[in-house]
């Protein structure tokens, strides 16, 4: 079995040039994207990105949830900012989880994959993702970051899929640049689990206001074979099949 799977960190679809790029790009795909939404900075603006959310579904792709951590400013719930580079509690990582799911269970999306902002890692994130019906996690990487993006952790990286605290962790394999030079080499930057082999690489929503990005993300569509589009949730369904429970 082959798996493709794109997917987006989504962070600013409330800002109009971002979501019509967005919104363009997807419509112009073969494939099925994951878009991994973070809706925090849509919440402080007071943005509702019900009808984003909905398009989104509607057209086949998956709605996820990202989540950076921060420490959130204002009454819980009513988050009005966000402060940047403090230590956070366990108290503080699960307000940030739990305001960003029920802002997507309140709109009839009740998300089933996870990837952390600044591919942060901590056991609090993993154990309140299981205890809130998550399927799967792609924070981890089967690659070293190329920078310290986290203050908190070390980097992670992941060669193949595994379970972290009963969570399902179905890595992500590329960026967006990596993966088209390895399909136009040729190269294989996939997980390989016995038959089932998988690509699973992302990019930006605000990267799309870019020409060469979105120039990069329809080389890729052209290339992948469109039998092996999958969202990450149907790949997690494959992956769930040969990783022990």
């Amino acid at each position: 079995m082959r798996f493709v799977c794109p997917t987006m960190h989504a962070e600013h679809l409330h800002m109009e040039p971002v979501w019509s790029a967005t919104r363009a790009t997807l419509e112009r795909s073969r494939l099925r994207w994951t878009m991994f939404v973070d809706p925090l900075l849509a919440r402080i603006e007071g943005f509702d990105l019900a009808p984003v959310l909905a398009w989104i579904a509607d057209h086949g792709h998956e709605v996820a949830m990202h989540t950076h951590h921060h420490k959130l400013v204002g009454e819980p719930g009513r988050t009005t900012g966000f402060v940047l580079g403090e230590q956070l509690s366990e108290a503080d990582i699960h307000r940030c989880l739990q305001e960003n799911f029920d802002y997507f269970v309140e709109r009839g999306h009740v998300p089933k994959g996870f990837v952390s902002g600044s591919w942060l890692v901590l056991d609090a994130i993993y154990e309140w993702l299981a205890a809130h019906g998550f399927d799967y996690d792609s924070t981890l990487r089967t690659y070293a970051a190329a920078g310290p993006w986290s203050s908190f952790v070390d980097d992670a990286q992941c060669p193949t899929a595994r379970r972290v605290k009963g969570l399902l962790e179905v890595p992500t394999t590329a960026p967006l640049t990596p993966q088209l030079k390895a399909m136009v080499r040729r190269s294989r930057r996939s997980v390989v689990l016995g038959n089932l082999v998988y690509d699973l690489y992302y990019l930006h929503d605000y990267d799309l206001v870019r020409l060469h990005k979105r120039v990069a993300v329809h080389l890729l569509d052209r290339l992948a074979p469109e039998s092996a589009a999958a969202t990450v949730s149907e790949l997690a369904r494959g992956v769930a099949a040969v990783v022990p429970g």
